[in-house]
């Protein structure tokens, strides 16, 4: 979560507002809604290097605006990430180098909000939050075809251990202020494709 306004850690059980699997507990990434009467802007960027690797580096941007001030805002962001691979990946009979750094990742964010008011009472907040990660070898190394003194990792399975997790989660909140009580409605639809591809050379080596 690139654009992140706070992180709440719940004692459990929780099972009551967050389900059965939160008996021991529940950790909640809260994002900031659309402010509804100023402009916000947020970047950040870094770069990284690995010794015997490639570099790392992350670049993201969130922005806030106003539509209608007081009733109509719009806050978006998105954030790239790509990850430097240091194990390379090799042939394991000949030794041969196949794919240097090979367990490199890229990671892609957005996520945007629009919140109404049209009323003092009444407050409607749809959002979709998108997420792909991509990582190109698995984060592993042979103890026997590598040289840890030397900061040489490596690997020798027969393909690449690649793996992808895409999802996208729309979600509409609707929040009614009747004084001493408030009433809060949040619908949301999750839609997650994972693949991965697994080699177990390692067991015929």
């Amino acid at each position: 979560v690139f654009d992140l306004e706070r992180v709440e850690v719940l004692r459990g059980p929780q099972g009551t507002l967050f389900g059965a699997g939160s008996q021991g507990g529940t950790v909640r990434f809260i994002t900031p809604k659309p402010n509804l009467n100023t402009v916000q802007g947020y970047g950040r960027g870094e770069l990284a290097f690995t010794e015997g690797g490639d570099s790392s580096y992350e670049l993201g941007a969130a922005v806030n605006v106003p539509l209608i001030e007081g009733q109509l805002a719009v806050r978006a962001s998105g954030y790239y990430r790509r990850g430097g691979g240091y194990i390379d990946r090799v042939d394991y009979i000949t030794g041969n180098m196949v794919d240097e750094n090979s367990n490199h990742s890229s990671t892609i964010v957005a996520q945007a909000a629009l919140t109404w008011k049209p009323t003092e009472t009444l407050t409607i907040t749809p959002s979709v939050f998108y997420q792909d990660m991509d990582l190109g070898d698995g984060n592993y190394y042979w103890e026997g075809l590598s040289d840890r003194s030397r900061g040489d990792f490596r690997n020798g399975n027969a393909v690449a251990n690649t793996s992808s997790d895409r999802f996208v989660l729309p979600a509409l909140a609707i929040e009614l202020d009747l004084g001493n009580v408030a009433l809060f409605s949040n619908t949301s639809y999750f839609d997650r494709k994972q693949e991965a591809v697994n080699d177990y050379t390692a067991f015929e080596s």
